[in-house]
């Protein structure tokens, strides 16, 4: 591991402590955690879902259809609901809460991408309203 020394403004500060005074952890700790979390967030970056989200319109109509099914989204919304209810009892540990990040980022990803297809295919003029139900 290196050694790093960091600025940090006091409220930041403050704001750290009291995380790791509330999960019982030294303040290091949570620092690394939050930087680990924070960057995995970065993964993909804004740029390649925007790319991702602007190349849909090459996609047929039935690819697009096909984007809008909820299924996955129902797997991950169980999984979330599974973890939420693990909260109200005890506290997460830190696999759990990575996990929680991850299934959220994919659920905002999966809405956006959803979105943009039912935008594309209404543009196409195709009657969305069967696919709105999730």
């Amino acid at each position: 591991m290196a050694l790093l020394t960091v600025e940090l403004p006091k409220p930041v500060l403050d704001s750290l402590k009291r995380k790791a005074r509330a999960g019982r952890r030294r303040v290091v700790d949570q620092l690394v955690e939050t930087l680990t979390v924070a960057l995995d967030q970065e993964s993909p970056t804004p740029c390649d879902l925007a790319a991702s989200l602007d190349g849909m319109q090459f996609l047929t109509n039935q690819e697009l259809v096909k984007a809008t099914k909820a299924a996955p989204a129902r797997k991950i919304s169980r999984e979330l609901s599974t973890l939420r209810d693990k909260c109200h009892t005890r506290r997460l540990t830190k696999e759990e809460r990575h996990r929680q990040q991850v299934l959220l980022d994919t659920l905002d990803r999966f809405i956006l991408i959803r979105a943009q297809a039912l935008v594309l295919l209404k543009q196409r003029g195709c009657d969305v309203s069967g696919l709105l139900r999730v």
